[in-house]
């Protein structure tokens, strides 16, 4: 009988732990997604000639696409770390988190300080240095993707205290709920696309 599916190919353990191409297809196409949800949003910024139409002017769905680049960054840790974190781990956990994140952070930042042509005030850089963009000031037009970065390191901070606790994920999962659901009926649920669109 002829085999109907290629055989998997046996990669070395080490290897596989650390490239899994499922997720990576994920993150490949939720970038995608909101690469062309920016390039709909804002069209005829970059070529005033050029917008696309048709099935082509399709808005992505961007804002979900960024919710799934947070739940594989969960998964991520979470399968980083099976094993509830020890004190011993914090340190080093904080540190990759910040050399994987801060220095194209900071990268970022200041490419869209000087897109703005300089304009942008040294308090509203301080604030996006320290992740405060959108909540103490907008978050900068011209880099407005950097609304995501600061939810990123509230969820790399909360993650600490929940595993050295030993949380119960169905416990955190109800109380995230809770409180979302809270926000959104308080107000405060559009929030962050506010700053975001």
């Amino acid at each position: 009988m002829p085999q109907l599916f290629a055989k998997p190919v046996d990669f070395p353990s080490a290897v596989q732990r650390r490239f899994d191409f499922n997720l990576e297809a994920l993150r490949g196409l939720a970038a995608l997604v909101v690469v062309w949800h920016h390039v709909i949003v804002h069209s005829r910024q970059l070529d005033p000639n050029y917008a696309p139409t048709g099935i082509g002017a399709y808005n992505a769905p961007g804002h979900f696409a960024v919710l799934i680049f947070f739940l594989l960054s969960g998964f991520v840790i979470g399968r980083r770390y099976p094993e509830p974190m020890q004190r011993s781990e914090v340190r080093s956990y904080v540190r990759k988190r910040f050399e994987r994140l801060y220095p194209m952070y900071v990268v970022a930042l200041f490419a869209g300080v000087a897109a703005s042509g300089f304009t942008v005030g040294w308090a509203s850089i301080g604030q996006h240095l320290l992740f405060l963009q959108g909540w103490w000031s907008p978050v900068l037009v011209e880099n407005n993707p950097l609304w995501s970065l600061q939810y990123e390191i509230i969820f790399y901070l909360a993650f600490i205290p929940l595993s050295l606790i030993r949380a119960r994920p169905w416990l955190i999962t109800l109380l995230a709920t809770l409180v979302g659901i809270g926000l959104l009926l308080s107000g405060y649920g559009g929030f962050a696309l506010r700053w975001s669109s």
